[in-house]
C-alpha cells in the first residue's frame, strides 16, 4: 500500500515537473524525437520448446518492434523522458515503456522519477534497441523474461570523474503491477517494494558492473489460490505454503566489458533466489567474445544456466476429501518448470550504414535430460535456432 502510493506521489510529481516548466520548454526548445526499429524473423528445428521462442514455421514474433522516443530539456536542471513501444507480437504488451522526469543537480548527483527500465542487467536500458548491441537475442540463460523490464518509482545516482576512471552508484525504489512471461504464459504478478542498488565503474576500455535487486512478489493464479486455500482450511500451512508465490526475491548480477576498435569480451552472472517452492532458483552466466572486420562483426558466445527445485514433500493425509488435492499436488511437483541448458551462439553484424545493421544468428541449445522425467516432458536433447534481423536507429 505504501509503495503503491507512492507511486502516484511519483506520478504527481512528474506531472507537475512537465507541465509546471511546459511554457519554459515550449519557449525555449522543442522535444528531440528519436526512434529505433527491429526486424527479427526466426525458425527452430523443433516445436513446442518452452526454452526457444520460435518453432518450425518462420515468424517474426516476438522479438520484431518500434519505438519512439521524446526527450525535453525543459530547464538547466530538468528534462523529462518518454518511449513508446510497439510489438509485433500481440501477446505482448505494447504501450508506455518510460516515462520519466529526470533533475540533474551539480556535483554529478541525479534524479529520476516515474517510469523507469528495471537495471537487471548490463544491456537493461537498451535492451530493446537491437542496433545497440551485437546479438539478435541476448542469451536467454541470463537475460530471462520471467523478469519484468520496467518499474514505477524513483531512482538516485551519483557519478563520480577521475583522471583516469569514473564510478557511478544508483539506488532505486519502487514497485511493479502488470503481466510477466513464463515459459509461454502470462502471470499477473505484484512486485512491491522493489529496491536495489547498481555501482559501475568504468575505465578507458574496461567495465564493471554489480548490482542487487530485492522486492516482495505475489503472483496471481486463480487455481494455485484456490488449491492454497483448501490445504489451509485442511490445517495443511506448509502445504498450502508450497502452492504460493509470494514472498521476497533477491537477485545478484555481476558483468565486465572490455572493448577495443577490433574486439571484445563481455559477461555476465547472475543468481536468482528465493523460498518458493513452484520457481526454480536459477544461476546463470554467460562470455562472449567478438572481432570486427571492417564493417563485419563476428562474435561467439558460450551460456549456462543452471536451475534448482525446492523439494515438495510434504504430506498429505490419505483421506477421500483430500484425494483431489493430494493428485493436484504431486502433479504440480512432477511437473515444475526447470531448465539446465547450454547455449552456443555464433553471429555476424554487417554494419551497412550509420543507423542500420543486418545480422544473422545461430543459437544452439542443449538441455540436461537428467532431471526431466521422460513420462511427462518433451523437451528435445537440444535445439537449434537460426535468426536474421535488421536494425534500425533513426
Amino acid at each position: 500500500m505504501l509503495v503503491s502510493c507512492m507511486s502516484r506521489v511519483y506520478l504527481a510529481v512528474f506531472v507537475t515537473a512537465v507541465l509546471g516548466y511546459s511554457n519554459i520548454a515550449l519557449a525555449s526548445s522543442k522535444p528531440e524525437i528519436s526512434g529505433f526499429a527491429r526486424a527479427i524473423v526466426g525458425v527452430a528445428d523443433h516445436d513446442d520448446v518452452d526454452a526457444i521462442d520460435y518453432d518450425k514455421t518462420p515468424s517474426l514474433k516476438p522479438h520484431s518492434l518500434i519505438g519512439v522516443q521524446a526527450d525535453w530539456q525543459i530547464t538547466q536542471h530538468w528534462s523529462a523522458t518518454a518511449q513508446m513501444l510497439g510489438r509485433a507480437d500481440r501477446d505482448l504488451k505494447s504501450g508506455i515503456e518510460w516515462l520519466y522526469a529526470q533533475y540533474a543537480a551539480d556535483h554529478g548527483v541525479n534524479y529520476k522519477v516515474g517510469r523507469l527500465r528495471s537495471p537487471f542487467f548490463m544491456y537493461s536500458n537498451v535492451l530493446n534497441v537491437g542496433y545497440s548491441y551485437h546479438w539478435i537475442q541476448a542469451p536467454s540463460e541470463v537475460y530471462s523474461p520471467v523478469l519484468f523490464d520496467h518499474f514505477d518509482g524513483g531512482e538516485a545516482s551519483y557519478t563520480y570523474f577521475g583522471e583516469d576512471f569514473s564510478a557511478t552508484v544508483s539506488g532505486f525504489l519502487g514497485q511493479f503491477d502488470g503481466d510477466v512471461e513464463y515459459l509461454g504464459e502470462q502471470y499477473t504478478t505484484d512486485v512491491n517494494t522493489f529496491s536495489g542498488l547498481v555501482f559501475e565503474v568504468s575505465f578507458d576500455k574496461l567495465k564493471l558492473q554489480s548490482s542487487i535487486n530485492r522486492g516482495n512478489i505475489f503472483v496471481k493464479n486463480p487455481m494455485l489460490s484456490q488449491l492454497s486455500d483448501v490445504a489451509e482450511q485442511a490445517g495443511l500451512s506448509e502445504v498450502a505454503q508450497a502452492l504460493s508465490i509470494d514472498g521476497e526475491v533477491t537477485y545478484f548480477q555481476v558483468g565486465f566489458s572490455y572493448e577495443t576498435f577490433d574486439y571484445f569480451i563481455k559477461g555476465e552472472w547472475v543468481d536468482f533466489h528465493h523460498d518458493f517452492s513452484l520457481l526454480a532458483e536459477t544461476r546463470a552466466n554467460y562470455i562472449s567474445v567478438g572481432y570486427q572486420l571492417d564493417n563485419l562483426l563476428f562474435h561467439l558466445t558460450a551460456a549456462k544456466r543452471d536451475d534448482a527445485l525446492k523439494p515438495m514433500n510434504d504430506f498429505i493425509p490419505p483421506i477421500d476429501a483430500l484425494s483431489p488435492l493430494a493428485g493436484l499436488y504431486h502433479q504440480l511437483s512432477n511437473v515444475r518448470a526447470h531448465s539446465d541448458q547450454d547455449s552456443y551462439i555464433f553471429g555476424v553484424r554487417w554494419d551497412v550504414g550509420d543507423n542500420i545493421a543486418l545480422k544473422a544468428e545461430v543459437n544452439h541449445t542443449i538441455f540436461d535430460q537428467d532431471d526431466l522425467d521422460p513420462a511427462l516432458s518433451t523437451q528435445p536433447e537440444d535445439t537449434t535456432l537460426v535468426l536474421l534481423g535488421a536494425e534500425w536507429v533513426f
